[in-house]
C-alpha cells in the first residue's frame, strides 16, 4: 500500500501555537496528491467549518477533529497527588481563554454526524460547566459520548507518550488500556510520531511494543504545526508569546520537523512499521462526515393550537396592513400577497415569527428599536413593525431581500436602545432557553501592531520597548509593515526602521499577517436553535462572561442556522433620553414620538442643509457635512440619497459629482433609454441604489425582479471575462428582443456593470433615514436636551464629547461646570432649556460609591463647605482633588478674609481635613474651623477660583475632557489673528481658490482608501467658531505626517475649496504644530478623547500626561497668555 493522510494537524486556529494557514495546508495536501486531510486544533473546532468547505472545493476529503485535554488515565487521582516516582510532568496549558486546559492530550476524529455532535457536546461541557474550572474532559464523559469518534493516543504530550519518554512504560500501558475501553472496538489507535529527535526511536518502539501487547492498532502522524519546514520560526514565536515565555517557548522544540511531509517521507520514517501509515488511509476511509449543508434549521416559533407558522404570520401581516395603510391600497394588498407566497414557498415563516416575537417584546417594554438592512425591502417586515420605512412609498424591492430563485437565509438586523439591550437579551434566553442560545464568535487576527507585539514578546523585549515598537504604527496589515515603515511619513523616525536591530522581528511580524490571535464576541450576533445548541457547535465562556460559539457568522450561515443581530444603538438611547428630558420640561403631550413624525418640516431640512449636523445620526461626519453643503437636502428622499452617496462604493465610483451637478442643473440628465430615465428619475440618471439595478434590468431587458437580482449578484462576484460576456450577451439579446436599440442596450449594460458593485441598498438607507430625521428634529427643537442626551450616552457618533459641548455653546446654550450642589451623575438641562449642567460621571477618579453618596446627600441639604462635603460623602482624596481642580467646590465656605477659599487653598486644606475627619469619624462639629492654608497668590483675583482662565481650562480638559471655560484656541485668539488665521465661520464668505491660513484642534484624522491608491489624510479640526475640513494629499502628507500623529493642534496653510461641486475644505500644503501655553510657559492640555484611527493612536486620556507631544513641539509656534 502507498500513500499517506495526515491525521494530526494544527492550523493557526490552535491559537498562538499553530502556524499553518488553512489555504496553504489544503493547497499543499492537494499538490502532494493526498486524498484526505484532518484538522485537529487544540480544544476546539474554531476553523473546522472553513476547512471543511475549502477542502471539499479542493477535492480533498475533510476530516474534522480536535486535540483535547483529558484527565489522567494511567493512575487514579491528580498528578500532583501521586508519588514522585510515578509522577509525570504536565504539558503546558493549551487552548484559548477559558477553554484552555492543562493535562494530557488526546486526539479525537469525527467519523459521522453522530461523532460530530458528540465532540461538540463534550467540548462544550468541558468549557462551560464552570467559568473557573479548567477545560478538561473526563474519562466518564468520553466513554459515554465516544460513538462516531475515533481516538488517537496523542503526541508526546499524551499520557502514554509522556510515560514512555519518562521510563514509565507500565503507566503508559495502563493509560492506553483505560482509554481504549472508552471507545468501541477498533476505534482507538496508538499514535506514533517520529520527529527525528534523539528520543524518537525509543519513543516509537516503546509505544509500538505496548500496542502489540494490548493488541491495539497503531497509526503514524507528524503533529503538523506548519506547512513548510522554514515556518518553524513562526510556531516557536507564537508558542512563546502565547505562553508568555521567551524563545524557544514552552516546548523547547529540538528541530523543525513538524511540517506537512510528503507520503514518501512519512513512509521512510516508518519503514519498519508500514501498517502505521496504512492505518492513516483506513481511518480516512472511515471518516465520512456529511454536515448536510444547504438545509435551514429554524428555532421553534410559538403558534396557537390549530394554526401553522404560515397562518400565524399571515394573520399578523394582514392586521399590520390595516394599521400601516389607511386606506388600504391595491398595491399594498398585491405586494403583501406576493411576499407571503414567497415566504411560504421558501419555508421561512418561522424565522419571521421569531423576529416578530423579539421586537414585540421590546415594544411592549417601551424599548426603542429599528430594523435595517435589506429587510427594509419587505412589506411584511414593515407590517410586523420590524422596520419603519414604507417599501411602496420608497420603491423598495422585496427581491433584493428575498430572491425566490435563490434559497438563502434571510437576514434581519435590528438595533435596540443600547442601555436596554440587555433586557432584550435576557428575554431571548428566557424565551428560547439557555441551551438553545449562544453568542456568535469573531476571530481576531493580527494587524501590524499585534504582530509586532507578538514577536517582541517572544524575543523577551522589555515592555517599554514593546510599546515603543508598536506605537504610532498605522492600522494596516502586517504584511505591509516594511512598506509602511519606508513610505509613511508618520513612521519617519520609527524605531523599527533600525533594520540591524529589528530586521528579524519585522520579517517575522510580516509573516504573521492575518494570523488568528484569539476568539472574540460578535457585537450583537446570537444563534438560536431548535435542538440544544451544543449539538451544532462547541461553546465556551467569553471574556465578558457570556457563552459564545466557537463559530463565526459565516460558519453559522453555512450550517443553515438562524443568526439574529441584536445590536445596541446608542442613538436610540439618546433619542429616548431627549424625549424624556423634553417632556419633563414642556409636558408629555407637547413632544410627539419622533419616529411617528411626518418627515416634511422645512426647518429641519434647513438645519441639515446648513451642515449644522453635529450629533445627527448618519449625517454628522465631516464627509456628510461637506455633502450637505452641496446637496442641500429638502426632502426625506434627499436624506436617503445622502446616506447612500457617502459610502465606500459610491465614493470609489465617483457617483457624487454627477449626482450634484445634475441636481443643480450644471449638467443635463442623460440616460441610454427613456425607460431608464423613469427608473432613475430621483437620482438624476445615476445608478445609486442596488434596487435601481433590478428596475433597470426589468425595464430594459424584461427581466423579472428575481432574475434581475441574480444579475446584480452575478455582476458583483468577480466573474471571469468569459462569464461576463455570456451575461452581457444574454442581457442585450433580451433587450433587443423587446425593441430596444442594440447601442442603447449595450450602454445600459455598461452602466449596470459599472455601478452594480458600487450601489448601496436603498432599504438600508431608508431605515437609517427614519432615525436620522428623528435626531435632526430633536436637535432643531430641543437642542439642549439633545446635546445632554448625546453626552450621557457617550461614546457614540463621530465626535468627542468636547466637540459636542463646544457645538452646544455655539448654539447659545450655556455650559455650566460640575458643582457638588447642582450636578448629578449625568448631564442635565437647566434654565428652561438654555443651559446644560455637566455631570459627575466623567470626572477623573470619580467612583460609583462617591457618586451615589453625593446624590443622596444632595437630596438632604446642600453642601456648605469642603469639610461638610468630606464628612458627609467620605470622598476619596484623588476624587476630591479632581472635584476641587475642576471647580465643583467653587464658592463653598468662607475664609477669615471674608471670601470663599481659592482652589489652591482648598487643595492645601484637603489632606489636613481628611486627617481630622478620619480621627473624628462621624462625630464632631458640623463645620471644621481650620487656620487658613498657605497657598500661592491668586493668579486671577476677580475669579472665585483664583486661577487664570488658561489654568482653569487646562484642568477642565484634564479632569473631564471638556473645554467648559472656552475653546482652547480662544486663549490664543489675538496671537492667531496676528498670524493671519481665518476662522471657520468666515470661510464660506471667501472665494474658491483663496489662499488661507487656519488653526484648529484635531478632532479626527482619517486615511481611507482612495481610488488613485495614493494616501490622503482627511483632517477634521475645530476652532472656536466651528469645524474645519482639511485635505492633506500625499505630497503634503509626506511632509506633515509625523506632525499630524504627534500633535493635537495645528496651523494649516493651503488653498480654500469652496464650490457647489466639491463643497468647502482646505487643501493643505503645510501643517505645523501649535501649542497654547499659560503665562508661566506650561502647555495647556489638548486632550483628544477619541479612539485610535488610521493615522495613529490617541495620546493619553483623562489625567494622562502629554509630555511626548509637548516635547516634540518645542520649536512650535506658541501662545503665551
Amino acid at each position: 500500500m502507498s500513500g499517506f493522510v495526515h491525521l494530526h494537524v494544527h492550523s493557526r486556529f490552535s491559537f498562538m501555537d499553530g502556524a499553518a494557514d488553512l489555504d496553504a495546508l489544503i493547497e499543499r495536501a492537494a499538490a502532494l496528491g493526498m486524498p484526505a486531510l484532518a484538522l485537529t486544533d487544540h480544544q476546539g473546532l474554531y476553523g473546522a467549518l472553513r476547512f471543511y468547505r475549502k477542502a471539499l472545493v479542493a477535492g480533498i476529503r475533510p476530516i474534522l477533529g480536535a486535540e483535547i485535554v483529558i484527565e489522567t488515565a494511567g493512575l487514579p487521582g491528580e498528578e500532583g497527588d501521586l508519588p514522585p516516582e510515578n509522577r509525570l510532568h504536565l504539558p503546558a496549558p493549551v487552548g484559548f481563554g477559558r477553554a484552555a486546559g492543562r493535562g494530557f492530550h488526546l486526539m479525537l476524529l469525527v467519523k459521522d454526524m453522530i461523532g460530530y455532535r458528540n465532540l461538540c457536546g463534550m467540548l462544550s461541557r468541558a468549557h462551560v460547566r464552570s467559568a473557573d474550572e479548567p477545560s478538561v474532559i473526563s474519562l466518564a464523559d468520553l466513554a459515554r459520548h465516544s460513538e462516531g469518534l475515533i481516538g488517537l493516543s496523542g503526541c508526546s504530550n499524551g499520557e502514554a507518550g509522556a510515560a514512555v519518554l519518562a521510563g514509565l512504560g507500565w503507566r503508559g500501558e495502563e493509560a492506553l488500556k483505560r482509554l481504549a475501553r472508552c471507545f468501541a472496538p477498533g476505534d482507538f489507535y496508538v499514535e506514533l510520531m517520529h520527529t527525528l529527535t534523539p528520543e524518537s526511536a525509543r519513543y516509537v518502539s516503546g509505544l509500538a511494543a505496548i500496542a502489540g501487547r494490548l493488541q491495539l492498532p497503531v497509526v503514524a502522524t507528524n503533529n503538523v504545526h506548519y506547512v513548510e519546514q522554514r515556518q518553524f520560526r513562526l510556531h516557536d514565536v507564537l508558542a512563546a508569546a502565547g505562553s508568555r515565555t521567551e524563545l524557544p517557548g514552552p516546548y523547547g522544540r529540538q528541530n523543525a520537523e513538524l511540517w506537512l511531509k510528503p507520503a514518501g517521507e512519512m513512509r521512510r520514517l516508518f519503514a519498519d512499521i508500514p501498517q502505521a501509515c496504512d492505518a492513516t488511509l483506513e481511518i480516512a476511509e472511515r471518516c465520512n462526515l456529511d454536515l448536510g449543508l444547504g438545509a435551514f434549521h429554524f428555532p421553534g416559533a410559538e403558534v396557537a393550537a390549530g394554526e401553522t407558522p404560515y397562518s400565524t404570520l399571515a394573520k399578523a401581516a394582514w392586521q399590520g396592513l390595516e394599521r400601516r395603510y389607511r386606506p388600504v391600497t391595491p398595491a399594498a394588498v398585491a405586494r403583501l400577497q406576493h411576499e407571503l407566497s414567497v415566504i411560504q414557498d421558501l419555508g421561512f415563516s418561522e424565522y419571521f415569527l421569531v423576529v416578530k416575537d423579539i421586537v414585540d417584546f421590546a415594544r411592549s417594554r417601551g424599548i426603542r428599536y429599528s430594523g435595517r438592512g435589506s429587510a427594509g425591502d419587505s412589506i411584511v417586515t414593515y407590517l410586523l413593525g420590524i422596520t419603519d420605512a414604507d417599501p411602496i412609498r420608497h420603491d423598495l424591492l422585496f427581491e433584493r431581500f428575498l430572491n425566490p430563485e435563490r434559497r438563502q437565509m434571510p437576514d434581519i438586523d435590528v438595533d435596540f436602545d443600547s442601555r436596554r439591550r440587555d433586557e432584550v437579551i435576557e428575554y431571548i434566553y428566557k424565551r428560547f432557553g439557555n441551551e438553545h442560545v449562544a453568542m456568535v464568535a469573531t476571530v481576531q487576527t493580527m494587524t501590524a501592531r499585534g504582530a509586532v507585539r507578538t514577536v517582541a514578546r517572544a524575543f523577551d523585549l522589555p515592555i517599554d520597548e514593546v510599546n515603543s515598537l508598536s506605537r504610532h504604527l498605522p492600522w494596516v496589515s502586517a504584511h505591509r509593515l516594511r512598506e509602511v515603515l519606508d513610505t509613511y511619513p508618520e513612521c519617519a523616525s520609527h524605531p523599527l526602521k533600525d533594520r540591524e536591530r529589528y530586521g528579524l522581528l519585522t520579517e517575522l511580524a510580516e509573516e504573521l499577517s492575518g494570523c488568528p490571535m484569539h476568539l472574540g464576541t460578535h457585537l450583537g450576533g446570537f444563534i438560536i436553535t431548535r435542538e440544544p445548541i451544543a449539538t451544532w457547535m462547541p461553546l465556551q465562556w467569553a471574556a465578558k462572561g457570556t457563552v459564545v460559539s466557537q463559530y463565526d457568522k459565516d460558519d453559522i450561515e453555512m450550517l443553515g442556522l438562524v443568526k439574529m443581530d441584536i445590536l445596541g444603538l446608542r442613538m436610540h438611547s439618546a433619542i429616548s433620553d431627549t424625549v424624556e428630558l423634553a417632556r419633563a420640561r414642556v409636558g408629555i403631550d407637547a413632544v410627539p414620538e419622533p419616529f411617528d413624525l411626518v418627515p416634511d418640516d422645512p426647518a429641519v431640512y434647513e438645519l441639515i442643509a446648513s451642515a449644522d449636523t453635529v450629533g445627527m445620526f448618519q449625517l454628522e461626519s465631516s464627509g456628510q457635512r461637506n455633502l450637505a453643503m452641496r446637496l442641500k437636502e429638502r426632502t426625506f428622499e434627499d436624506i436617503i440619497a445622502a446616506i447612500s452617496l457617502f459610502r465606500p462604493g459610491p465614493l470609489e465610483a465617483e457617483m457624487i459629482t454627477p449626482f450634484i451637478r445634475r441636481r443643480h442643473g450644471i449638467e443635463p440628465v442623460t440616460v441610454p433609454h427613456p425607460a431608464m430615465g423613469e427608473v432613475l428619475r430621483d437620482s438624476y440618471g445615476v445608478i445609486l441604489y442596488q434596487e435601481q439595478v433590478l428596475r433597470v434590468a426589468q425595464a430594459i431587458a424584461g427581466f423579472s425582479l428575481a432574475e434581475a437580482d441574480s444579475l446584480r449578484r452575478a455582476m458583483t462576484k468577480g466573474r471571469s471575462r468569459e462569464e461576463m460576456e455570456k451575461i452581457h450577451g444574454h442581457f442585450v439579446t433580451r433587450a433587443v428582443g423587446l425593441g430596444v436599440e442594440k447601442a442603447a442596450a449595450e450602454e445600459a449594460f455598461r452602466q449596470l456593470q459599472g455601478f452594480a458593485a458600487y450601489g448601496f441598498c436603498k432599504a438600508h438607507a431608508a431605515c437609517f433615514a427614519v432615525v436620522s430625521y428623528a435626531s435632526a428634529w430633536l436637535k432643531r427643537y430641543y437642542p439642549a436636551e439633545f446635546a445632554a442626551a448625546i453626552l450621557n450616552n457617550e461614546p457614540m457618533g463621530f465626535y468627542t464629547p468636547r466637540l459636542v459641548v463646544n457645538d452646544a455653546r455655539r448654539h447659545g446654550i450655556a455650559i455650566l461646570p460640575p458643582h457638588v450642589n447642582a450636578s448629578r451623575g449625568l448631564y442635565t438641562v437647566e434654565d428652561d432649556g438654555r443651559a446644560i449642567r455637566v455631570g459627575f460621571r466623567d470626572v477623573h477618579e470619580m467612583t460609583q460609591r462617591l457618586l451615589g453618596a453625593i446624590e443622596r446627600e444632595q437630596d438632604v441639604r446642600p453642601f456648605r463647605d469642603l469639610a461638610d462635603f468630606l464628612r458627609r460623602t467620605r470622598a476619596e482624596a484623588p476624587a476630591a482633588e479632581s472635584l476641587i481642580r475642576v471647580g465643583a467646590l467653587d464658592s463653598l465656605g468662607m475664609t477669615d478674609a471674608g471670601r470663599p477659599p481659592t482652589r489652591d487653598e482648598l487643595l492645601m486644606l484637603l489632606p489636613e481635613m481628611k486627617a481630622v475627619i478620619a480621627r473624628e469619624g462621624v462625630a464632631g462639629d458640623d463645620v471644621l474651623v481650620l487656620a487658613p492654608a498657605k497657598a500661592r497668590t491668586p493668579e486671577d483675583p476677580t475669579h472665585v477660583s483664583g486661577w487664570s482662565r488658561a489654568r482653569r481650562l487646562s484642568a477642565e480638559l484634564e479632569i473631564v475632557g471638556l473645554s467648559l471655560e472656552c475653546h482652547p484656541l480662544a486663549l490664543a485668539r489675538a496671537d492667531l489673528e496676528r498670524r493671519g488665521v481665518t476662522w471657520a465661520r468666515d470661510l464660506p464668505k471667501l472665494e474658491d481658490r483663496t489662499r488661507v491660513r487656519v488653526a484648529g484642534v484635531r478632532e479626527r484624522a482619517q486615511t481611507p482608501r482612495t481610488r488613485s491608491g495614493k494616501r490622503t489624510c482627511f483632517l477634521t479640526l475645530e476652532d472656536p467658531t466651528g469645524l474645519l475640513d482639511v485635505v492633506v494629499f500625499e505630497d503634503a502628507l509626506n511632509r506633515a505626517g509625523e506632525t499630524i500623529v504627534k500633535h493635537r493642534a495645528y496651523v494649516v496653510e493651503g488653498v480654500l475649496q469652496n464650490n457647489h461641486e466639491r463643497g468647502i475644505a482646505i487643501i493643505a500644503d503645510r501643517v505645523e504644530p501649535y501649542v497654547v501655553r499659560t503665562r508661566d510657559g506650561s502647555p495647556v492640555r489638548m486632550r483628544r478623547g477619541v479612539p485610535s484611527g488610521p493615522m495613529g493612536p490617541s495620546l493619553g486620556g483623562a489625567g494622562a500626561p502629554e509630555e511626548e507631544s509637548w516635547a516634540a513641539a518645542e520649536e512650535a509656534a506658541v501662545y503665551n497668555g
